[in-house]
């Protein structure tokens, strides 16, 4: 008996089976977010599409003549919330976090998080909701309670995982005002090793599900959709 018999790696064989699985969903990515808005016309026609809009962009098209309702899922330190702010003058902004963390954070000390954020809040108390809870709590107690308050403005960049990142885009998405934007952060996350708990496919997912209802504004590391329907 050959004692030097080979043996499987199994941790390789699984690497190399998600990213064959990544090349598969690869085709996905272009047919929703290139043939479906015609970019591709962009490189060859010289249509008016561009691949990348900055947040200034979104904020120009934003009505400030009338308050502005954003909706932030995922705070963290108050970063996004001080750009909101920033650049937007007549603005409320609910700002919905467990500043507890997720599995993506469990090195963070979320004491020091959440009092840095605490302190923005402070400074712009008239500005700032500020909601302790997950996000789907406080949708769905905005869905039991029959709310009729909508938003111009909705940046989910809460819990990575799949299936939150879609949980928070389908309920959210009940309370954007048509004509209004929703921004994903992190499309192009991949941190987790299983390829199917990523955020990318979550977001193609909603995408596929509310096409009808959305035009693509941005793709890159963002997506940015504004609801037309």
């Amino acid at each position: 008996m050959n004692s030097k018999s080979p043996i499987i790696n199994l941790s390789k064989f699984y690497r190399i089976k998600q990213l064959i699985i990544f090349f598969i969903y690869a085709p996905l990515i272009f047919y929703f977010f290139l043939i479906k808005t015609e970019l591709s016309y962009y490189f060859f026609r010289k249509k008016n599409i561009r691949l990348t809009y900055n947040w200034k962009k979104i904020f120009k098209k934003l009505d400030q003549k009338k308050e502005i309702s954003i909706l932030e899922i995922g705070s963290y330190a108050g970063l996004s919330t001080s750009i909101f702010i920033e650049n937007l003058n007549n603005m409320t902004i609910d700002c919905v976090d467990t500043w507890g963390g997720s599995d993506e954070h469990k090195k963070d000390n979320f004491n020091l998080i959440e009092s840095k954020f605490d302190k923005l809040k402070k400074n712009y108390s008239d500005k700032i909701n500020k909601y302790k809870m997950t996000s789907e709590e406080f949708l769905q107690y905005k869905i039991d309670s029959h709310s009729n308050h909508k938003y111009n403005l909705i940046y989910i960049d809460g819990s990575h995982f799949y299936d939150d990142v879609l949980k928070d885009a389908e309920l959210s998405f009940k309370f954007l005002k048509k004509n209004s934007y929703v921004i994903f952060d992190d499309f192009l996350w991949f941190r987790y090793k299983n390829i199917f708990h990523n955020p990318f496919l979550a977001i193609l997912k909603f995408y596929k599900n509310n096409s009808k209802n959305l035009r693509i504004i941005s793709v890159y590391s963002q997506v940015i959709f504004q609801k037309i329907k």
